[in-house]
């Protein structure tokens, strides 16, 4: 049931997809270690993006420094309308919308469920 309220499906449908004009968070899949490049160029194209980050101290040589890293590897989130995905497309480091049989998956409520974790 929770899985239900988190997911929803959009058809692949042109027509189906213009009558929602409402804009919708969905999982952008990109390539591996560029999530931080994906969201400098969202911020440049006025793209809406969620990048859940978490502070980690790392050792490499002796200093000990603290790297922030996504919670998600390799996913990052963003609100654009079904139709607008092509803007998503472009954005070199993007690999595909996630989805499933050919539909895009909506989540609801991408911020507020990430949040609560």
């Amino acid at each position: 049931m929770r899985q239900q309220q988190l997911l929803r499906s959009f058809p692949r449908d042109a027509t189906a997809a213009a009558g929602m004009a409402n804009r919708a968070w969905f999982a952008a899949y990109t390539c591996a270690n560029h999530e931080k490049r994906v969201v400098e160029h969202f911020e440049a194209r006025a793209v809406e993006h969620f990048l859940p980050l978490y502070s980690s101290v790392r050792r490499w040589k002796r200093p000990a420094r603290a790297a922030r890293i996504a919670i998600f590897p390799g996913y990052v989130f963003v609100r654009i309308a079904v139709g607008a995905r092509l803007r998503v497309l472009e954005v070199p480091g993007v690999v595909r919308l996630v989805g499933f049989n050919g539909h895009l998956i909506l989540f609801r409520t991408a911020k507020s469920k990430v949040c609560e974790l």
